[in-house]
């Protein structure tokens, strides 16, 4: 009985469009298939990524509009696809409507057996497929399965609801009721700049000895010479979301699963000097400062450009939750192309002169990852993590970890730059003097095998935790012209209470954050806020102990760090970053000192980047030829390897073969200093023997089909 409908269709004569009623069931029940298996993981992923809103600048409007498309779009694109079938075949549309409307039966299958099973993707795909067919089978067949859908069509309309209304995104863009500051009073009113950087362990800065390295970074030097260094300042948690936040609030990270918005966070410095100083908020991947009173800056994610780019985050979040590989999206990559050297330019430009007191304040996404930037802010075009990062583990061999760190501190050096840069305009502006000035960083990243980069992991006796923890802080006070080191046990969370003290204005919120000038406190374990659950939590990390809700960590780490040194010193300032490794002496040698053999049996390096050295202009933006790949064949086991540019050793670097095969991966940075415009000649060579007399065997490179 229940399958007569469909025999009556059958026999009837084929129509290619309408009726009315035909069309709209049709419309109906694609769209309550698309609502389950596109609009309801994607409204979802969305909601739990709300950092995506943020990092876009994204408004009211934007939120809605994507709404919209994602509600839509898919069910109308399934709709036209049979509509045209059934103009071209009109006695096919029946089949192709019930085969259309598989497709988001079995990719809701394959969803829910990836998320509930260890099936391999494979195997994932299989059922997918059979369970698109049988459901194709049932919607051709059953009458009553057709109704279901249809009336299941109220679904994705209310899943947008939610969405909209009261899910952790709609905090982001409609934000929430800031806390009054009327009554707040600055009885010593001073224009303040804060500065926050991002990924930035102190270690890296430094010498050896304790100092900031300041051949490698003078303007982090220059910035000691003439603040307060507080060198021992650890951070509250290993991501931005919940560090910048401890930042601006002055408070611990809370429990649970909280948005960086002013929904989530009323209490912050900006509804705090709301009303008494004038704004001037450079925001990254959070959204404390109220769109009442921090209006979007233009060119922060809003308009077409800004609406494009949520589109393609939204594409992205559902195919990999759709995907039957068992990945994990990062954004991190467009969030520092955004939010990195174009916000400290941004941040520049906005500095203008005033009388009376202000906040300027901006959030840097500088020297995160990935590492692209050289250090007179040229451009290696380097967009994906380093070997490992991309895990957020780093693996057993040393290259990769010491490799991503060399790029690392490259760019560390262009965000010293960034910082000259802001440090040089307040000068010129009037604004530095009598100023409070402060530069911090929101948390450290570390570079070590079998360790996170961002997460403190069982093996805390290789100290891992120092490089994420400590990370810089200065405070340039008014008035203050010579440079303070203060050692005291200080933390993030102290920024806040401190700038309340310089303006002597009273937070009319609780802190657990202290001011820096107070008298100095006994040294304490180290809270650190390494929730389970989050995107930079590796496996093997550790987590609090029974009964505490943060990790408790050796503040003896702080002496480790001060004898950190970021490199090596000697020689050639503008090549000791290059300098890596047992051969790092080579570099800025000429080839023609050292004898060079062929290889001892059949080698050969793919190096994707060869014609990117058939014409450099070295005053490009775009340096893409510095960024060196190659794939090494038949190559000795963790081989070190020479690159060789117009007669110098312009970098080395170890080739690591792929697990249980004789091929390896080598990656490396080419010194910016020996290229030549027009063509470069590339060499590469195979290094053994002693540091003190190594022996150079010359490696053919593959340049292309027909060489």
């Amino acid at each position: 009985m229940s399958a007569a409908p469909a025999m009556v269709a059958a026999d009837a004569p084929a129509r290619r469009f309408g009726p009315r009623s035909r069309e709209l069931r049709a419309a109906l029940e694609l769209f309550a298939l698309c609502g389950i298996a596109f609009a309801q993981p994607t409204f979802d992923l969305l909601g739990k990524n709300t950092g995506i809103f943020a990092t876009r600048g994204s408004s009211a409007l934007d939120l809605i509009v994507i709404s919209l498309l994602i509600l839509f779009v898919p069910a109308a694109v399934l709709y036209a696809i049979e509509v045209g079938i059934g103009l071209v075949l009109p006695r096919v549309r029946r089949y192709a409507h019930a085969l259309l409307c598989g497709i988001p039966i079995g990719i809701f299958v394959e969803e829910i057996l990836k998320r509930t099973t260890d099936m391999v993707p494979t195997r994932l795909v299989h059922l997918g497929v059979l369970s698109g067919l049988l459901g194709a089978l049932a919607v051709l067949r059953l009458d009553w399965v057709r109704q279901w859908f249809r009336v299941l069509a109220i679904a994705p309309a209310l899943f947008a609801a939610l969405f909209l209304f009261a899910s952790p995104a709609s905090s982001v863009v409609f934000g929430g009721k800031p806390t009054s500051t009327n009554d707040v009073v600055a009885k010593n009113p001073k224009r303040v700049i804060v500065v926050v950087y991002d990924e930035l362990p102190e270690q890296s800065l430094l010498d050896g000895t304790g100092r900031i390295d300041a051949e490698l970074f003078p303007n982090f030097a220059k910035l000691a010479s003439e603040s307060t260094w507080y060198r021992n300042t650890t951070t509250v948690a290993p991501y931005t979301e919940r560090a910048v936040p401890a930042i601006l609030t002055g408070q611990l990270p809370p429990r649970g699963n909280v948005v960086p918005s002013s929904a989530d966070y009323p209490d912050n410095l900006f509804t705090f000097l709301r009303g008494v100083y004038p704004l001037n908020v450079h925001e990254g991947v959070t959204r404390l400062c109220p769109r009442t009173a921090c209006a979007a800056k233009a060119g922060e994610g809003d308009g077409i450009a800004g609406l494009k780019l949520l589109g393609k985050d939204t594409i992205t979040l559902w195919k990999d939750f759709a995907s039957p590989k068992r990945e994990t999206v990062n954004f991190s990559d467009d969030a520092v192309v955004q939010f990195g050297l174009p916000q400290a330019r941004k941040f520049v430009a906005s500095l203008q002169p005033g009388d009376g007191p202000e906040l300027d304040f901006v959030h840097i996404e500088l020297p995160h990852q990935p590492w692209h930037l050289l250090p007179d802010l040229k451009d290696n075009q380097n967009l994906a993590p380093q070997q490992g990062a991309s895990t957020l583990v780093w693996q057993k061999d040393a290259w990769p970890a010491e490799s991503a760190r060399r790029q690392h501190l490259l760019q560390v050096q262009a965000t010293d730059t960034t910082l000259g840069r802001i440090t040089n305009r307040l000068k010129a502006i009037g604004a530095w003097k009598d100023s409070l000035v402060v530069v911090a960083a929101d948390h450290g990243v570390s570079f070590r095998p079998n360790e996170g980069i961002r997460s403190v992991t069982r093996n805390q006796g290789a100290g891992n935790y120092t490089d994420i923890l400590w990370t810089p802080m200065f405070f340039k006070y008014p008035g203050q012209a010579a440079g303070v080191v203060d050692d005291r046990p200080a933390q993030s969370i102290d920024v806040l209470p401190t700038i309340a003290d310089v303006i002597k204005a009273k937070i009319p919120w609780k802190i657990d954050g202290s001011s820096l000038l107070d008298p100095p406190r006994a040294d304490f374990p180290r809270e650190f806020d390494q929730t389970k659950g989050n995107s930079f939590t590796p496996p093997d990390a550790i987590g609090p102990k029974k009964g505490e809700r943060y990790l408790k960590l050796d503040p003896a780490g702080f002496q480790d760090v001060l004898k950190h040194q970021a490199v090596a010193p000697g020689g050639e300032k503008s090549l000791r970053v290059y300098r890596v490794g047992p051969y790092g002496g080579l570099v800025g040698r000429s080839v023609s000192e050292f004898p060079v053999g062929p290889v001892t049996r059949p080698t050969l390096a793919n190096v994707g980047a060869v014609p990117k050295y058939d014409s450099i202009d070295p005053n490009a933006y775009f340096q893409p030829w510095t960024y060196l790949e190659a794939i090494v064949s038949n190559l000795d086991e963790d081989a070190w390897i020479a690159v060789g540019l117009n007669g110098k050793i312009a970098a080395v670097g170890q080739a690591l073969p792929f697990q249980g095969k004789p091929t390896g991966i080598l990656t490396t940075i080419v010194g910016q200093q020996f290229a030549v415009k027009g063509p470069n000649q590339l060499r590469l060579y195979a290094i053994s023997g002693p540091p003190d007399a190594p022996q150079l065997r010359d490696l053919p490179v593959y340049r292309g089909p027909g060489e």
